[in-house]
């Protein structure tokens, strides 16, 4: 939304203070009896690792549905300087077949450094700042084959596009990581230090859809 942001990522506007999930409740399971506080219970899933958010946004506040709930039942004004909507649905309808839901957003007026303010939080925090500084260009393949409701390359693509990616990386002085998105194969400080690391920008190579076999 600033599109004046510079390469070191300065901006004059403050990074988000609050993330509002209005139709998701805190915990997945309806609220127990009083009596009943020791019992343990199941967060919803955001679709973010809970340290993700606490590191890249240090001030970040994420609200549910009860807190939601609470501004409307108070019947005071509340007043939110600048808020995003962001509404998956009718994103989706909004773009062409194939694209992907938000990708209209992608269309607005933005610094080529828009990602830098967070970029150099996460890697502030991770102390590492001056990983960025290396001449060596950094490509990260980030899969999730060992998700299971995920979708993903058959077992014999996957194989053949890392086998691709460490010979490209050899042949052109690239450093390669490859990373998995579940954090039982890669630890979150791993799979963070490596999308803070990578420098690829433009294109690498078409990647033919029709020529993979995807499955789940």
């Amino acid at each position: 939304m600033d599109p004046l942001i510079d390469a070191s990522g300065q901006t004059t506007l403050s990074l988000p203070h609050r993330l509002i999930f209005p139709h998701n409740r805190f915990f997945t399971d309806a609220n127990p009896d009083f009596d009943k506080y020791l019992i343990r219970r199941r967060r919803v899933d955001t679709g973010f690792h809970p340290y993700t958010a606490k590191a890249a946004f240090p001030h970040l506040t994420v609200q549910y549905f009860e807190d939601w709930e609470d501004y409307e039942k108070m019947a005071v004004p509340f007043v939110f300087e600048r808020l995003v909507v962001a509404d998956r649905q009718p994103a989706q309808n909004a773009v062409e077949v194939g694209q992907p839901p938000f990708a209209s957003a992608l269309r607005l007026q933005t610094s080529p450094h828009w990602w830098e303010p967070i970029r150099r939080n996460m890697a502030q925090f991770l102390g590492s700042y001056d990983v960025s500084s290396t001449a060596k260009r950094v490509v990260t393949y980030l899969h999730s084959q060992s998700e299971p409701n995920s979708l993903k390359l058959s077992n014999e693509d996957h194989e053949a596009l890392v086998t691709a990616l460490r010979k490209m990386g050899k042949d052109l002085g690239y450093e390669i990581q490859i990373v998995s998105s579940q954090t039982a194969d890669t630890d979150w400080t791993t799979r963070m230090l490596a999308m803070v690391k990578s420098s690829v920008s433009g294109t690498l190579c078409d990647l033919q859809l029709s020529d993979l076999k995807f499955v789940g």
